[in-house]
């Protein structure tokens, strides 16, 4: 199954996003089959792949916890459409630490100001994170159990500052780059 992003959708992920992703090209499909494990999400490139268990027909009307999966899968669309390249990160990811690809997504704010300083699972989770909280909801991931909003202020001024994404279209015979 693949689908494009629904109205409420579109919606929900401008409250944090604004311009910066490409709505329109972004298809949503299934991890049928199961990459990463049976209850395991992907976004490899720009289009997440949702695990058979959290996909929905419409994330806006979801819970907030299956919010926080659309989010965090989201970011890493983000990355994509920014030229950070989640499957290499991903691999990369895996290779440092040593298999345990689950301890990648922990991160820390103190004295950290840029985006750019946390991996893609750390960008990712910190986003769905700061979108949770926006929603009176929990975090997941930060180090500090009990963050709060105006902990994330620096580095998420950071990220919206990315502007618009990078999208690459044929035309005329050859390849154009709009946004970035």
């Amino acid at each position: 199954m693949e689908r494009t992003l629904t109205f409420g959708e579109k919606n929900l992920l401008a409250s944090i996003f604004g311009a910066m992703l490409p709505y329109g090209e972004i298809r949503v499909r299934i991890n049928s089959a199961e990459i990463g494990g049976e209850n395991n999400s992907i976004t490899p490139e720009g289009h997440p792949y949702f695990s058979p268990h959290h996909a929905k027909s419409d994330f806006s009307s979801a819970t907030l916890d299956e919010q926080w999966i659309f989010f965090h899968e989201m970011t890493h669309s983000w990355q994509y459409f920014h030229n950070i390249r989640p499957l290499a990160n991903a691999i990369g990811l895996f290779i440092a630490s040593m298999g345990n690809y689950q301890g990648t997504y922990k991160y820390d704010l103190a004295g950290k100001t840029r985006f750019g300083d946390f991996n893609i699972e750390q960008q990712a989770s910190l986003v769905a994170d700061y979108f949770s909280l926006s929603k009176g909801g929990a975090v997941r991931d930060n180090a500090s159990r009990t963050p709060k909003l105006t902990d994330y202020d620096l580095v998420i001024r950071d990220f919206r500052a990315s502007g618009r994404p990078t999208v690459w279209h044929a035309q005329n015979g050859r390849w154009v780059r709009t946004g970035g």
